[in-house]
């Protein structure tokens, strides 16, 4: 991207135009803070050395002066010339690296007399060097006097001088080095970062979805590779990986809106689909209670009417109720329901009929057809013939119990084929089955209930008969003769 360099520090945020966060000030004050360490240290190992070596200096220095001295100072000293002894001493004191001279003269018979002559506003110190040396004297051949001793201290004013000339000169040439180095580093940086990177920065600044199709481009030369040129790249491939981003991402919220329309029209079908199971399994409650409070003579009408309210709630035009007969050689149609009057389905269906439909029954599940066809595929069309007659598309069967409990099975028949059976048919079918089941039981139950209380009616009366008359006469007995005559007494006094 051509970014242009007259409105470039125009557009930058003030504080990048005013420097305070410049990487090239930043890298500027850090070679600056690096110069002044390495200047100390440098200053510092520098210092050492020359101090070391002017000392050293110093000390050869001296070394000479006392050779110089040493023969002419013993023969003054040996012939008693004090005067001598003294041009040597004031002119030895006048050299630049002595600070003091001290002479000890050393007698057999007096306290050894020490001369001193030192420069003013001396101060003494372990820092400059000192030398001393005895001063021996041979008046012939084979004989040593020791006259006395020369000690000569070093100037250390002359040593701090000189070190301080050195240390001005080290300190000047390595702040001049500083300063040029940290002139060129930020020249170059300036040149060769900064520029660049306020044109990146301007260029992030600009960017938006709108324009990430526009790459960022620098104004230099093309073979120029480096870390710049990578983060061009980069920002480059980022651009475009989020153009690709951008672009699924709007893909995918067009998908996602198509996805949540999908969810709600599922919602919605999944609530309507509860809300009639709901209602499947409120009707059967309702029926339930009919049928429990059914009289039990009665009780086949009710179970009869409960068939049809559920073929006309599965929009079946037929329902049938076939029971297996004890010989299990066919089924015998125990109750129907049709829509049509002059309908009439077949009596009886024999086992070999629907020898494949009750390998599906025995499952104890609903088994559901949504074709005539699918129907004849099952059951062939020799077990499905009693049926077609009737012309069955969509058809049901559910099985009344199971196991030794199976009482046969239901028929539910409609005449249009369908895509499928809904669940909430499936859950009626089912709760149907177990309707009937139970209400079957219900009856078997009352039926055996009102044998047993016929069956006791008939004892009491035997036993009633029994009590009053005599067993070998068959005549009425006094039990007998005691209700009669009460009552005939209470019909007297009437």
């Amino acid at each position: 991207m051509a970014v242009d360099t007259d409105n470039t520090h125009a557009e930058l945020p003030e504080h990048w135009q005013q420097g305070r966060h410049s990487l090239g000030w930043r890298l500027v004050v850090v070679t600056l803070g690096f110069c002044f360490f390495f200047t100390l240290i440098t200053v510092g190992v520098r210092t050492w050395a020359v101090w070391h070596e002017n000392v050293h200096q110093m000390d050869i220095e001296l070394g000479l002066i006392e050779q110089v001295y040493q023969r002419t100072l013993t023969k003054a000293i040996w012939d008693m010339d004090q005067e001598s002894v003294e041009a040597h001493l004031d002119s030895a004191v006048h050299i630049a690296s002595v600070a003091r001279v001290q002479l000890t003269v050393f007698s057999a018979q007096q306290t050894p007399i020490v001369q001193v002559r030192s420069r003013t506003g001396w101060i003494e110190s372990n820092l400059a060097p000192m030398r001393q040396v005895p001063l021996v004297f041979s008046p012939y051949a084979g004989s040593r006097e020791t006259v006395g001793a020369l000690r000569l201290y070093g100037n250390e004013d002359l040593l701090w001088s000189e070190l301080k000339s050195v240390v001005v000169s080290i300190v000047g040439f390595q702040l001049l080095q500083s300063m040029l180095l940290a002139g060129l580093i930020i020249l170059m940086f300036s040149r060769l970062v900064t520029v660049h990177i306020r044109r990146i920065a301007l260029h992030l600044a600009e960017l938006n979805p709108e324009r990430l199709h526009l790459p960022l481009r620098l104004f230099r030369s093309a073979r120029r590779e480096d870390e710049l040129t990578l983060l061009v790249q980069g920002i480059n491939q980022l651009q475009n990986n989020l153009s690709g981003y951008l672009g699924r991402q709007h893909v995918y919220e067009k998908e996602l809106a198509a996805h949540r329309d999908q969810l709600a029209e599922r919602v919605q079908a999944r609530t309507a689909e509860l809300q009639r199971l709901t209602e499947a399994q409120h009707m059967v409650l309702l029926l339930s209670n009919r049928l429990i409070r059914a009289p039990y003579e009665r009780l086949e009408l009710y179970q009869q009417s409960c068939l049809s309210e559920v073929a006309q709630r599965l929009g079946a035009c037929y329902a049938l109720w076939y029971i297996r007969e004890e010989s299990g050689s066919y089924f015998r149609l125990a109750m129907h329901w049709c829509c049509e009057t002059h309908a009439v389905p077949e009596n009886q269906i024999n086992a070999a009929q629907l020898a494949h439909l009750e390998v599906l029954l025995d499952q104890g599940e609903p088994v559901t057809f949504t074709s005539g066809k699918a129907l004849t595929d099952v059951l062939s069309a020799y077990g499905a013939a009693a049926f077609q007659l009737l012309n069955a598309e969509a058809t049901a069967f559910v099985p009344v119990g199971a196991g030794d409990e199976q009482l046969g099975f239901l028929v539910f028949i409609r005449k249009q084929v369908i895509d499928v059976w809904q669940p909430d048919e499936h859950a009626l079918l089912a709760m149907t089955a177990q309707m009937l089941l139970h209400s079957t039981r219900h009856r078997v139950q009352l039926g055996d209930i009102m044998q047993t209380q016929e069956a006791l009616r008939e004892a009491n009366a035997q036993l009633k008969a029994l009590s009053r008359s005599d067993p070998l006469t068959g005549l009425p007995n006094r039990r007998y003769f005691d209700e009669v005559k009460d009552v005939e007494f209470s019909r007297a006094q009437r």
